[in-house]
């Protein structure tokens, strides 16, 4: 059965670890969203684990926004491995070459 694009985020999110994620929360409620989304309450996102965050992220992002969201995020915290490969596993986000473009 193929893995979903929340199967990839979601892996994503629980190879972090305890202080990477407490670090991709506090981004993530940091990070200017496009218009017409707002960011998660850091409330909610600092008792989240990373299957709520996953829930939460898509719920107020949809699938797509929601894996660019979280590469432009990963990157923000030098994730940028996760970064590349949930970009390339789901085939939405920034795929930066070697060359950094």
């Amino acid at each position: 059965m193929p893995k979903t694009v929340r199967d990839h985020l979601l892996s994503t999110l629980a190879n972090l670890g305890e202080a990477q994620l407490k670090n991709f929360k506090s981004k993530l409620n940091e990070i200017p969203l496009q218009d017409s989304y707002d960011n998660i309450p850091k409330g909610v996102l600092e008792k989240a684990d990373p299957i709520e965050l996953t829930d939460k992220m898509i719920r107020s992002y949809r699938e797509t926004y929601a894996v660019v969201v979280a590469v432009d995020v990963l990157r923000a915290i030098n994730e940028n491995q996760l970064a590349s490969r949930l970009a390339t596993n789901t085939g939405i986000g920034r795929e930066r070459t070697r060359e950094g473009r």
